[in-house]
C-alpha cells in the first residue's frame, strides 16, 4: 500500500502570499511605473545652496571739522551759599560779556549747571557755574579759550571739534561700504563658480563720526608785549565719517 505525504496548510498559505507579492512588484521596465528616487544634490553643487551671498563692508570718508565747542567755569567761596553763588555768577557774567564782544551770540552759549556746597573743614560755601560755548569759527577756538580765561574763568577746557552736517560725507562712506561688500561677494563667487547678481537687502550698522577731541586745562594766559591775550594753540585736525553695512546679494549658476 503506497503512502502519500502532504504539506502542511500553513506552508502552502505562506508560499501563496509570497508569490502574490512578487507578482505585484513593478519592474523597472513597466510602463507608467514611478522612476526610482534620485540622490539629493551634494553641498558642492552651487545649485543645492540658497542662492544668496551675505557679506559685510565698511567705508571711511575723512573730513575737516567745521564746528568747535569750548567749556568755561567760574568758582567763588563765601560764608553763605547765596553769597558764593552771587560771586560766581558775577564772574560768569564778565566772561559772557567778553565772549559776546568777540562775536559769540547768546544762542551759542548754554549754561550746563550751577551748584553750591559747604566745605566740611572750612565751613565756607563754594559755588560753581559751568558754560558751554559753540564757537562760530573753528580757527578762533584757541583765542576764545584764552580770552574767557583772562576774563575771570576759573577753568576752561576744549575745544571739542565736530562736523555740523555729515549727510554728504556719510552718503559717500555708505557707497564705499556697499562696494566693499560687493568686492568680497565677487571673490567668494569666483571660488564657487557662480555669478553675483543684484542686491537683495542692505543693513546699515550705524556707523558715524569718530572725532578726535583736543582738550586743554588752561591757567591764566600770558599777555603779549602789546597787552593782549595770547591765544591757546589748537589744531582741529580731521575726522573720519564711517559707514558699516551688511549686504545680501543674489547669485546665479552659469548654464542654468
Amino acid at each position: 500500500m503506497r503512502s502519500t505525504y502532504r504539506l502542511p496548510l500553513a506552508v502552502l498559505g505562506g508560499a501563496a502570499l509570497i508569490a502574490a507579492a512578487l507578482a505585484l512588484k513593478p519592474s523597472s521596465s513597466t510602463p507608467g511605473a514611478p522612476p526610482p528616487a534620485q540622490a539629493a544634490p551634494t553641498a558642492t553643487d552651487p545649485g543645492a545652496l540658497v542662492p544668496y551671498l551675505r557679506f559685510t563692508g565698511s567705508g571711511t570718508v575723512t573730513v575737516r571739522p567745521d564746528t568747535a565747542e569750548i567749556f568755561v567755569s567760574t568758582t567763588a567761596t563765601a560764608t553763605t551759599s547765596t553769597a558764593a553763588l552771587g560771586a560766581a555768577s558775577r564772574k560768569m557774567e564778565k566772561v559772557q560779556a567778553r565772549l559776546e564782544q568777540l562775536g559769540v551770540t547768546k544762542d551759542q552759549m548754554t549754561t550746563n549747571g550751577a551748584s553750591t556746597y559747604q566745605d566740611y573743614d572750612s565751613r565756607r560755601w563754594r559755588a560753581d557755574l559751568a558754560l558751554s560755548v559753540k564757537v562760530p569759527k573753528v580757527d578762533e577756538a584757541g583765542k576764545l579759550i584764552a580770552e574767557a580765561n583772562a576774563a575771570g574763568a576759573a577753568g576752561v577746557s576744549g575745544p571739542s571739534f565736530s562736523v555740523d552736517d555729515t549727510h554728504a560725507a556719510y552718503a559717500a562712506a555708505l557707497r564705499q561700504a556697499i562696494e566693499d561688500a560687493r568686492a568680497k561677494a565677487e571673490a567668494a563667487a569666483a571660488q564657487m563658480g557662480v555669478k553675483v547678481g543684484g542686491i537683495v537687502s542692505v543693513d546699515d550698522q550705524a556707523g558715524g563720526i569718530q572725532p578726535p577731541v583736543f582738550g586743554v586745562e588752561a591757567q591764566k594766559a600770558a599777555a603779549d608785549s602789546a597787552g593782549g591775550v595770547a591765544p591757546v594753540p589748537v589744531e582741529p585736525g580731521t575726522q573720519d565719517v564711517v559707514a558699516s553695512v551688511t549686504v545680501v546679494f543674489g547669485y546665479t549658476v552659469p548654464g542654468t
